[in-house]
Parts: structure tokens; C-alpha cells; sequence
């Protein structure tokens, strides 16, 4: 490829590289991949072989290479300490979600991003969701009043991750991430006060063989030992509050996703299913509603997004802003925010035994 637009390194080559990022940068002649690492050589050889890219054998040859933009998709455990030094290796970063274990980390990682003047992004994807977008409109036109209570829960049924990076840091850093900053990115309150969380493991860790997380060619996951639900109680002062309920293991007929914000003036309320399910396809009267002075009943406002298009926005949105030239990101704060209430909420749950 002659003069691409960017130059990017995939590191880690699981389920998301081959699902998610492999797949947007082979539709772009603009956007070069030139190569993919994984500390588990076999398996980079064969994603790197599949999508007839190179394969970089070491990290360090990564840091040292021509790429401007690296693509983390390892293990949650490891975000921090590739993103610090991809960065000070030159390279933009974008990263799978969390941004960090610990806010301490990602706040340094956003310092490190502002002082060399890098990108860095990180993927919390259902911003990204046209039915998201339409309730954060609906919350800054006020057409709710003034937002003061948030019940979000996502829900699989018999929906474990397939692989051990998915799961070695249970339910609350998986889904709970996503609910944690969409409760931060549609609300706008400051800083939170108090945290509480739950946490309890209400199935094995069976896994549904139809879902697009399932990975049957992973390593067997007997040793692992995590919780499978949770909840999670944040205060913000006179703000409001939320609670967040999250599982990999309940027994719902299908998959949910519910976020409801209670308001001065009304009720929002999403009903639909986030990520890879197939039960996204199923309509069951999913998408945004509302309730006011004026509506007694749900008044629909758009359709849920039965189709997972928000990986790709994602990615559009990321790359646009590489391309304009901006660096620093105001959503960064409400990253370093939510791996915080995070990193507090999974540190010491309150724990109901099998």
C-alpha cells in the first residue's frame, strides 16, 4: 500500500481483533495494518496468516516499528502497562475497554497522552449505539427535567466469555464498565461519594454456544474462579444516585439491557440488548421510551439498534479525530471517573456465597 493514511500494529489477536478491528481496517485501502502481535505465538501466526498481514514475533519490535497507531486488545490486566508504553514509544492508542484497573493508571495514561501530544482513546462502545446518542439528546433538552436516579442492568443468559481474558476479572469490570460510564457520560454529575457493590456467582460459568462472545477453541476454564453477577450503588451527593445490576448468568428468557432515568419532569426508559447477542435481533417492543406530565403510557421515541453498527462508529469517530489532528479529549476525565468507581466497586464487594 502506497501512502497509507495510517500506519497500526493489532496487539492481541483473540476474539476481538478477528471480530471487531481486523475487519474495519480491511475495509479501508487507507488504513494499513502492518502487523499483528500475540504473546501466544501460535495464535498470532494463524489470525496473521488468516488475514494475510504481517506478524510481529516480539512487543518491543512493535514499539520500534513504523506503526503511528496501536490497537490493544489483550487482557484487561495489561491495558495500562502496553498503552504507557506504546505512548511513549510515539504511538496514538486505542484501547479495549477498561482503559485501566486502577484510576491512578489511567490517569497517568491520560497525562502521558496530553504531555506527547497523542491520541488516546478508549473503546466504550455503546456510546456509540444511535439509541444511546438519542437518550443523551433527550436528557440535554431537558425533556426529562433534571436526571436524578439511574437503574441500569444488563443481563445474559448462560453468557460467559469464552476466553480467560474475559473473564479472570468477573462480571463488574466486563459489563459493569460500560453501565458505569454511561451512567457518567449521560449524566454529567461530578464526582461520586460513595460506592458499594455486590457480588455473587449464581451459575458455572456455562457458556451458550450460539453467542458471538463463545469461544470453543479457547483453554479450559475449571481454574478460573470469578463472580458471575453483581451489583454496583453509587452516590453522587445531592446529584442523584444509580444502581447497576450486571450477570453472565441469569435466567431471563433472552438477553436484556435496561437503562431507566428517573427525572424531575419524566422517565426515560431503554429497553434492548447490548453487544454480540443474537437476541438483539429479536423486536419484543425494544428501544427508547418516555413518560411525562403529558404521556401516561411509553411514548416511543426511536428503535433500539438491533445490529451491532456501534463497533464500527467507534472506530469512524476515533480515526476522524486522528485525522483532524485532535490529541487531547475532554472524554478522558469521565474514562479515569468510571475505572475509579470501578476499581472501587471490584476491591471489596460484599460477597453472597454459593
Amino acid at each position: 500500500m502506497e501512502n497509507p493514511r495510517w500506519k497500526i500494529a493489532v496487539i492481541g489477536a483473540g476474539w476481538v481483533c478477528e471480530r471487531v478491528h481486523l475487519p474495519y481496517l480491511a475495509r479501508f485501502e487507507t488504513l494499513a495494518v502492518t502487523g499483528v502481535f500475540d504473546a501466544d505465538w501460535e495464535r498470532g501466526q494463524r489470525v496473521a496468516q488468516g488475514w494475510h498481514v504481517p506478524m510481529f514475533s516480539r512487543w518491543e519490535e512493535v514499539l520500534n516499528s513504523d506503526a503511528e497507531v496501536v490497537i490493544i486488545c489483550t487482557p484487561a490486566s495489561s491495558h495500562a502497562q502496553l498503552a504507557d508504553q506504546a505512548l511513549r514509544a510515539g504511538k496514538h492508542v486505542i484501547c479495549e475497554k477498561p482503559l485501566a484497573l486502577t484510576r491512578s493508571d489511567a490517569t497517568a495514561l491520560a497525562r502521558t497522552a496530553a504531555s506527547e501530544h497523542l491520541g488516546l482513546f478508549c473503546c466504550m462502545t455503546n456510546r456509540f449505539r444511535t439509541d444511546v446518542a438519542q437518550m443523551r439528546a433527550a436528557i440535554e433538552e431537558g425533556r426529562i427535567g433534571v436526571p436524578r436516579l439511574f437503574r441500569c442492568s444488563w443481563l445474559r443468559r448462560s453468557g460467559a466469555p469464552g476466553t480467560e481474558g474475559g473473564l479472570e476479572n468477573g462480571v463488574l469490570w466486563d459489563l459493569g464498565t460500560h453501565l458505569v460510564d454511561l451512567v457518567l457520560w449521560l449524566s454529567g454529575w461530578a464526582e461520586e461519594e460513595s460506592v458499594a457493590s455486590f457480588t455473587t456467582q449464581l451459575g458455572s460459568l456455562k457458556h451458550d454456544t450460539s453467542a458471538a462472545w463463545h469461544d470453543p477453541a479457547s483453554s479450559s476454564h475449571s481454574a478460573i474462579c470469578v463472580d458471575d453477577t453483581g451489583t454496583v450503588d453509587v452516590v453522587f451527593g445531592s446529584q442523584g444516585s444509580a444502581h447497576i445490576e450486571v450477570s453472565w448468568a441469569t435466567w431471563p428468557p433472552h438477553d436484556v439491557t435496561e437503562l431507566v432515568v428517573q427525572g424531575t419532569e419524566g422517565t426515560l426508559l431503554l429497553r434492548t440488548v447490548f453487544g454480540w447477542s443474537p437476541d438483539r435481533l429479536r423486536p419484543d417492543g425494544n428501544g427508547l421510551f418516555l413518560s411525562d406530565h403529558s404521556h401516561r403510557g411509553w411514548k416511543p421515541l426511536v428503535r433500539h439498534d438491533d445490529r451491532p453498527r456501534e463497533y464500527q462508529s467507534q472506530l469512524d469517530h476515533f480515526f476522524a479525530r486522528l485525522d483532524a489532528g485532535e490529541t487531547w479529549s475532554a472524554e478522558l476525565p469521565v474514562l479515569e471517573r468510571g475505572v475509579g468507581i470501578l476499581a472501587r466497586a471490584a476491591s471489596a464487594p460484599e460477597r453472597g456465597e454459593r
